[in-house]
């Protein structure tokens, strides 16, 4: 009898575990973070958002060169209150004077679109990035600036 009542909470258990797990898998939307509404409309006129966990994954590779921490510039500026902020002010960043100049103002819009392909955006920027050619990877990143310390304070 011992045995059996083993087997049959051994048993107990693993349906329990198949059953957690089946929930995971068959509910990863559940699981993934809200798309974060954004101020961006694409060729078309469509409104786009962004998914800050995809944003994370992208944010490594502008992380080489920016940080989200106000104050701390690396090869590029802060990106600390970037969406609102106008080109070329962070305080103690060596802007190119092409930047300096351009009077752009940085809103997801503008971002959305320098994230392309900055060089053409902007030609003689000193940002060597080739860009992000998907927009989902560009409202993605914004999205993650903007809940992350880059939306103006």
């Amino acid at each position: 009898m011992r045995m059996r009542n083993r087997i049959v909470s051994s048993f107990a258990g693993y349906a329990s575990l198949a059953l957690a797990g089946a929930l995971l898998v068959s509910a990863p939307a559940a699981l993934a973070a809200e798309p974060v509404a954004l101020d961006i409309t694409d060729a078309t006129g469509v409104k786009l958002s962004g998914d800050p966990e995809r944003g994370a994954v992208v944010f490594k590779q502008c992380a080489a060169c920016h940080s989200l921490k106000q104050g701390e510039n690396k090869v590029g500026p802060s990106l600390f209150g970037v969406i609102g902020r106008k080109a070329g002010t962070v305080e103690g960043f060596n802007y190119s004077k092409v930047n300096k100049e351009s009077g752009i103002d940085w809103t997801e819009q503008v971002m959305f679109e320098y994230l392309e392909k900055p060089a053409k955006t902007m030609p003689g920027t000193k940002m060597a990035f080739a860009g992000l050619k998907k927009p989902e990877d560009r409202t993605a990143v914004i999205a993650y600036i903007q809940q992350n310390g880059g939306a103006a304070q």
